[in-house]
């Protein structure tokens, strides 16, 4: 057994005797309620994914529509995977990296644009939260792969 410099017993305060509040239950529980405040986030953020998505659909990938796709992507990237969805933010940054193309917004390819954001969209439809969930393992890397081939060509 190690012994630490540190006493920590000394930093965690008493609780006062027939104290009812067990400060691990209350965390635990403060914690499942925000699971529901984490639903509501990814499924806000995949709305406006999917939003911008329909609108560069019917109009065309513009300066405008390539940022609002982008924000909403880069907004899962970074959170998703604190809020359960690991996948859905590896797709997001791979959705990112495709955005970030130092191309015309219309040389973008559209298809490999559109398969990110319904990836996302079923990870979330499906609260697939595994990180290795078989299927979705599988389309974030055949995504991964053609973004990398696209940057290597237009990188």
């Amino acid at each position: 057994m190690m012994n630490s410099p540190i006493d920590l017993g000394k930093k965690v305060p008493d609780l006062p005797k027939g104290a009812s509040v067990d400060p691990i239950a209350a965390a635990e529980k403060a914690l499942e309620s925000m699971t529901e405040d984490f639903s509501a986030w990814m499924d806000e953020e995949a709305r406006r994914l999917t939003e911008a998505w329909q609108r560069v659909s019917k109009e065309g990938m513009t300066a405008n529509g390539r940022e609002a796709l982008y924000s909403p992507a880069h907004d899962i990237k970074g959170e998703a995977a604190t809020f359960g969805y690991p996948l859905a933010g590896e797709i997001a940054g791979g959705l990112c990296l495709l955005l970030d193309a130092d191309v015309a917004p219309d040389k973008l390819p559209l298809k490999l644009v559109g398969a990110h954001v319904n990836a996302i969209m079923a990870i979330v439809k499906e609260e697939a939260k595994d990180a290795e969930h078989r299927v979705g393992r599988t389309l974030e890397r055949e995504l991964a792969t053609l973004v990398d081939d696209f940057l290597a060509g237009n990188g």
